[in-house]
């Protein structure tokens, strides 16, 4: 099993990741409920919207773990500019 785990995390971390905005993930939460209703699970319904293969995602059950993966992977975090200490003499 340890293996398997670490395999699987290999596999993810060696793939082109995908970023997406805050904007994009908003309009899939308002997709999910749908694909909720059938049956998927969050980070399932997360891989085929946006046609990602994610084996961590695929096999999560939890919400709160899909969400915090997303989060730290995908999501694309905009940060807001320092001003340079040049700028400032």
């Amino acid at each position: 099993m340890k293996n398997l785990v670490r395999d699987l995390w290999v596999a993810n971390e060696t793939s082109t990741t995908r970023k997406i905005t805050t904007e994009q993930f908003n309009e899939f939460k308002k997709h999910f409920t749908l694909n909720a209703l059938r049956g998927l699970k969050y980070g399932q319904a997360f891989c085929n919207y946006f046609d990602i293969t994610d084996y961590i995602l695929m096999s999560s059950d939890k919400f709160s773990t899909s969400e915090d993966h997303i989060n730290k992977i995908y999501l694309r975090k905009k940060f807001k500019a320092k001003r340079s200490f040049i700028n400032e003499i």
